[in-house]
C-alpha cells in the first residue's frame, strides 16, 4: 500500500497554510543553548516552518470531488448538505456533525465512523467547504 503521509499547519508568523512533514525540534536560545522546549514545525520547501500547534492536521489520503486533498480539521459536505468535521479517532477517520463539534459531553455519541466503502461511495459527491480554523461560522453548537 502506497499511502502519502503529510501534514498541514498554519504558520506562526503570518497564518498561511504550509504542507509537508511534521516534526518538533527543540528551541535554541543563543544565550542559553537548547531550552528544553519544543516547537512544532512543518518541513516544506522553505525548511522547518513553526506552526500553530492546534492547527496541525494529517492528510487523510482522500480527495474531494474537485480533487482537493482532505485533511483532519476540514469541513466536508455531501451533495452540499450535512456539513461534517473530519477527525482522526484512534484507529480510523471519523466525521462529526458541525453543530455538535464543540460539545464535548456528546462527543462519543455523535462521532460517526463511516467505513472505507462510504468514503469511496460518496467521493464524487463530497466537497471540502472549509476548515475549523478558517471557517468557525460552520461550528454553530445549535441545539
Amino acid at each position: 500500500m502506497n499511502r502519502t503521509i503529510k501534514f498541514r499547519g498554519k504558520r506562526l508568523d503570518n497564518g498561511e497554510w504550509v504542507y509537508g512533514e511534521q516534526y518538533t525540534p527543540r528551541l535554541f536560545d543563543s544565550k542559553r543553548g537548547y531550552s528544553g522546549e519544543y516547537a512544532p514545525c512543518i518541513f516544506c520547501d522553505e525548511g522547518g516552518v513553526p506552526v500553530i500547534p492546534e492547527s496541525i492536521g494529517q492528510f487523510t489520503g482522500l480527495h474531494d470531488k474537485n480533487g482537493k486533498e482532505i485533511y483532519e480539521g476540514d469541513i466536508i459536505t455531501v451533495r452540499g448538505d450535512y456539513p461534517r468535521v473530519v477527525l482522526w479517532d484512534k484507529m480510523s477517520w471519523a466525521i462529526m456533525p458541525c453543530e455538535l463539534y464543540n460539545d464535548k459531553h456528546f462527543w462519543v455519541m455523535n462521532l460517526q465512523h463511516p467505513g472505507s466503502d462510504w468514503w469511496e461511495e460518496f467521493a464524487d459527491e463530497m466537497e471540502v467547504v472549509g476548515n475549523i480554523y478558517d471557517n468557525p461560522e460552520f461550528i454553530t453548537n445549535k441545539r
